[in-house]
């Protein structure tokens, strides 16, 4: 209806976003039919396993999924492998836009875009006494509207929302070198 983030896992399936759905799906590599569909069908809300025009994702190697409830909620909501909501990861975010996972590190480095930063917190897969804690804060980027993690870089992609944003580029940056916490 209205994609608007696209991933694909490390079992080589596709994870999609649908800002107008509310809903994010899963398609096995090859399928045009979704395996597992979370969310409400149009149906926009705030509660456990409901999103407000969801906009990323993240899979961690164990199934575990992080979404991206970006426009109305704010948050990162967290499933098991068979959908199941575990909990919401949640922060002083204004627009959460897109995610990056680092799975060693235990850490998930959120984008918000409208906060002009992105915050990189324990994801809480090994260690789950960490989850939602700050390890990385990065401002003075611009409106970020996506990133991607590499090894220890974070590669990030900026756009213009008014004249005192910087000019709209593409970023990497080493994690290593800011002093990140290890989880």
């Amino acid at each position: 209806y209205m994609p608007h983030g696209l991933d694909i896992d490390t079992e080589g399936n596709i994870w999609v976003t649908d800002v107008g759905l509310h809903q994010v799906m899963k398609f096995p590599s090859g399928e045009t039919k979704a395996s597992l569909v979370l969310g409400e069908k149009f149906v926009p809300g705030s509660g456990p396993g409901q999103f407000c025009k969801p906009t990323a994702t993240q899979v961690a190697a164990s199934g575990v999924v992080f979404v991206a409830d970006g426009y109305c909620n704010s948050r990162v909501s967290v499933f098991d492998s068979d959908g199941q909501h575990l909990h919401d990861i949640e922060g002083d975010w204004k627009v959460v836009h897109s995610l990056a996972l680092y799975e060693q590190e235990d850490m998930l480095c959120v984008a918000d875009r409208e906060g002009r930063q992105v915050e990189c917190v324990g994801a809480g897969l090994r260690a789950p006494q960490f989850r939602g804690q700050t390890s990385a804060k990065l401002s003075g980027l611009g409106r970020i509207y996506g990133i991607a993690g590499r090894g220890t870089a974070l590669i990030a992609v900026s756009g213009k929302g008014s004249f005192y944003d910087p000019p709209v580029r593409g970023l990497t940056i080493d994690l290593a070198e800011i002093g990140r916490a290890h989880v």
